[in-house]
């Protein structure tokens, strides 16, 4: 299982100490040390959808010039954005045997998890 997150995350670090609880095996991803590739980013918004993998909710979305957050809604775009600014990527994003989740809500994460 891969994490993907920034270690002063408060939703991370919630994952990492409960992986860490239960014993889980998993290696975190840095999205500030090691930014995934476009490749990487466009796999993300083709299984999640583009809602799931952008965080509109952050400083940075918000500090975008609008014309950027616009051009937000075409896949190839949103990609080239994320990979600028990996701090727009929902946290934790997280990778398990070919599936995809964003983020720490239940029951989903749970569910993700325990498959």
């Amino acid at each position: 299982m891969d994490v993907y997150g920034l270690p002063n995350c408060d939703a991370t670090k919630f994952l990492i100490k409960r992986l860490n609880v239960e014993k889980t095996l998993f290696r975190f991803v840095n999205l500030k040390e090691n930014v995934p590739s476009q490749k990487m980013i466009v796999s993300w918004i083709s299984n999640l959808g583009a809602e799931k993998v952008l965080n509109k909710q952050s400083t940075t979305w918000r500090n975008l010039p609008e014309a950027q957050r616009n051009l937000a809604n075409t896949p190839e775009f949103l990609s080239k954005i994320l990979q600028e600014h990996p701090l727009l990527i929902k946290r934790p994003l997280i990778y398990k045997d070919g599936k995809y989740f964003t983020g720490i809500k239940e029951p989903g994460l749970t569910e993700f998890l325990n498959h």
